[in-house]
């Protein structure tokens, strides 16, 4: 095996590591409390730990990677891993390939595994965060705080919104179906009649927890519970939906 010397003095120098290696030891520490390391992962990413295409001093390293394609680099990954886990696809790899935007206006793609990750940045996210310590490859966290405690907590608080908040859209949509049906119009959660920003405006009024989240949340959600919208439909000041559950004869 040859030893890139330069390199190891790099990671000594800046303590920084792969994301594989970073991970491995955050899966090990996640089997302790029965949390999913690519969920906890997805967290750090959202508090702002930066994933770089090098070490820090290398050609690359400040390439800019955009967090939204951290995400699906995540959600990729996850998924090759629970299919290879169930036996469904044994020879795909158990990565993802992460886009890398570095002064042209091309890109080059990196395995999401092979990124690295800097000590410093990792430590401001878990100060962020609440964390007393920082998993990190052979470092011996607290044995009696085996994994940071908010992470847990601010995991559960990010399930437990998106269920809150699906359930919610859920109830809208039976609530719609009903004055629909009531009102002979001839549409339904099957072929919404009215624009994603009409039904989101309407909907976010009906329940206020609506508001924290983004039109295209919203709108991935309604798309997971079945719910589609006809093509072609345009803003209206007084869409249907309007007229239904926001007019003042109606209360």
């Amino acid at each position: 095996m040859v030893i890139n010397v330069e390199r190891v003095k790099a990671k000594e120098r800046y303590n920084a590591c792969t994301v594989g290696e970073w991970f491995a030891k955050l899966q090990a520490l996640c089997e302790t409390t029965g949390d999913n390391p690519f969920e906890v992962f997805q967290i750090y990413v959202d508090y702002g730990l930066r994933l770089h295409a090098a070490e820090p001093g290398y050609v690359h390293h400040d390439a800019p990677i955009h967090k939204g394609d951290m995400t699906v680099a995540i959600s990729k990954a996850k998924l090759a891993r629970r299919m290879i886990e169930a036996g469904v696809a044994k020879e795909i790899a158990p990565d993802a390939l992460v886009p890398v935007h570095w002064r042209t206006p091309h890109e080059f793609h990196q395995s999401l595994f092979d990124l690295w990750i800097v000590r410093s940045n990792l430590e401001k996210v878990c100060q962020s965060l609440g964390d007393a310590d920082a998993p990190w490859p052979d470092h011996d966290t607290n044995a009696a705080n085996p994994t940071p405690p908010r992470t847990a907590r601010a995991l559960a608080a990010r399930l437990n919104g998106r269920v809150h908040r699906q359930e919610e859209l859920k109830r809208f949509l039976d609530e719609m179906d009903r004055v629909l049906e009531a009102g002979g119009y001839c549409w339904n959660r099957d072929n919404i009649a009215v624009t994603k920003a009409d039904f989101c405006k309407v909907a976010k009024k009906q329940y206020a927890n609506l508001n924290r989240f983004k039109d295209r949340t919203i709108t991935n959600d309604l798309s997971k519970l079945g719910a589609r919208f006809q093509p072609g439909s345009r803003n209206r000041k007084g869409n249907v939906l309007e007229r239904l559950f926001l007019s003042p004869k109606l209360t």
